[in-house]
């Protein structure tokens, strides 16, 4: 749930259970591609970092998301003003933005997941940092089609509910296919490490 409708915490009852549905996913889309099960190992990781992504209070991200519905409920033409940095009232109801509605959780989740063993320490922070970037367009643009479908009179559960489980599922879908990819890749790679130091011998 991406923004919690006359919530009384910004932490909605995906928040709390994020961690145990992220490793749920992630381990069914691991078990449909077939990915081997030294891969698995990564799963509980998954449920760690989104865990600890509930550490921190992501404000500034919190305050991001919630001005982009605010803009666009102006834009719109609907009443709307600021009542805190994570909170809106829009149409005489209040809206408040938890992590969830950030994807920060998502974020953290999926680090594990296209975490190359390969690449050195440097790249692996440039790929995560991309995907950060990356998320947060999806995430902006996740906000702007759930209010516009709000905005033309659809319940708010339904217009965030099936626009956020979209969004999530696709994210997550992406992440382990990037890892089944980097998976093959480095099973390509090792029987050249073995041939490598015969072919020198050779040579």
């Amino acid at each position: 749930m991406a923004a919690a409708e006359l919530s009384r915490s910004p932490y909605s009852w995906r928040s709390r259970f994020s961690a145990g549905f992220s490793e749920n996913v992630a381990l069914e889309l691991m078990v449909a591609l077939d990915l081997p099960r030294q891969a698995w190992w990564r799963i509980p990781l998954v449920a760690l970092a989104v865990f600890s992504c509930y550490c921190f209070d992501w404000k500034p991200l919190r305050y991001i998301v919630s001005e982009v519905a605010l803009e666009f409920a102006r834009v719109r033409g609907f009443p709307v003003h600021r009542v805190s940095y994570d909170t809106i009232i829009w149409n005489d109801q209040t809206f408040r933005f938890g992590i969830a509605c950030t994807l920060a959780d998502v974020f953290c989740g999926i680090i594990p997941l296209i975490w190359a063993a390969q690449l050195g320490f440097a790249s692996n922070i440039v790929l995560i940092t991309r995907a950060g970037g990356l998320l947060m367009v999806v995430n902006l643009s996740r906000r702007c089609l759930t209010d516009f479908v709000f905005s033309l009179g659809v319940p708010w559960i339904f217009a965030d509910e099936v626009v956020g489980g979209l969004t999530y599922f696709i994210v997550w879908a992406a992440a382990v296919t990037h890892l089944r990819k980097q998976l093959r890749s480095e099973a390509r790679l090792e029987p050249e490490l073995v041939r490598a130091p015969r072919g020198r011998l050779q040579s």
